[in-house]
């Protein structure tokens, strides 16, 4: 069982900070909308696209027994001078350290999620150097356009919460990876899911296969040992729902959620009480069968 404190933590950096806001694509705020949590037949129409792309790397190893690596890149390859330079070699540096450091011991399948064109048939531009031969079990897919807006029935944007202190597409960003990256995920096979940022580079080398670590050790997430804090304004509420959850579902969390928090008990639980410390969720590996399950879902 995961601790209520770490899936909050999770929940929270998936929501606000696990993407640099401008290398997000545009979305119509108040045009088209997405009438769906959940959006089955684009799971089914990527899983098909993913699986032609793994075909170019046969293995033996099973897709439950392999790390499906997540790399949000929305706006994709068309920068090529200036801060759009800079990410691609950002991308670069990242894909190389983790294929290095990272995929000598475990059985990885990296995709880099591109928001796909104005047609589904529109073909992704690539940079020479994302090839198969130097950067093997890398996949470039897109993503489907529909899993990519704000959902059907929110109120205007001008009236949500920090709205002025993010982009649309950050909204997008974290909805995209509790939903969709996660349903694909369960459709394709895997086990476990891993959300990677772009800009992250594995400083030394991971010696043991990962999956087989979660598994045998009985984990249902692992993090960067990375803490960070939040500004109080941008926290405002969460704590609070979390709470009314913890009560509603006569939750003990397990952890030290409690030492973050004045008074040190579930009356601590607040927007002024909690510390607003957390996990950034550069480099975080879920469960997938633990996340589907009743308590996190709940959550």
């Amino acid at each position: 069982m995961i601790s209520a404190p770490l899936l909050m933590r999770w929940v929270f950096s998936c929501l606000l900070l696990c993407c640099i806001l401008p290398w997000c694509r545009s979305a119509d705020v108040n045009g088209e909308c997405n009438p769906h949590f959940h959006n089955p037949e684009a799971v089914e129409r990527t899983v098909v696209k993913a699986k032609e792309l793994l075909g170019r790397f046969p293995t033996e190893v099973a897709l439950k027994d392999r790390l499906a690596v997540m790399v949000l890149f929305s706006r994709g390859f068309g920068l090529q001078s200036g801060a759009g330079s800079n990410r691609l070699n950002f991308l670069n540096c990242a894909l190389k350290q983790f294929l290095s450091r990272v995929a000598k011991a475990t059985p990885v399948d990296i995709y880099i999620w591109v928001l796909e064109g104005e047609s589904p048939t529109q073909p992704i531009e690539v940079p020479d150097w994302l090839n198969a031969t130097s950067f093997p079990r890398v996949n470039v897919i897109p993503i489907p356009r529909e899993t990519w807006r704000v959902p059907c029935g929110l109120m205007h944007d001008s009236k949500w919460n920090l709205r002025k202190h993010f982009a649309v597409d950050y909204y997008l960003m974290g909805r995209w990876r509790l939903t969709f990256s996660l349903d694909f995920a369960k459709a394709m096979g895997y086990e476990y899911h891993m959300q990677f940022d772009d800009d992250a580079v594995a400083l030394s080398d991971v010696p043991f296969n990962i999956v087989e670590k979660m598994r045998t050790e009985s984990h249902s997430m692992a993090v960067t040992s990375d803490w960070i804090r939040e500004n109080q304004h941008v926290i405002l509420g969460l704590p609070e729902l979390s709470s009314f959850w913890l009560r509603m579902n006569k939750f003990q969390p397990v952890g030290d959620l409690y030492d973050h928090c004045s008074p040190k008990s579930i009356d601590g639980l607040t927007t002024q009480g909690w510390d607003a410390g957390y996990h950034p969720g550069f480099w975080l590996i879920t469960k997938v069968s633990w996340w589907f399950s009743e308590q996190p879902q709940s959550y």
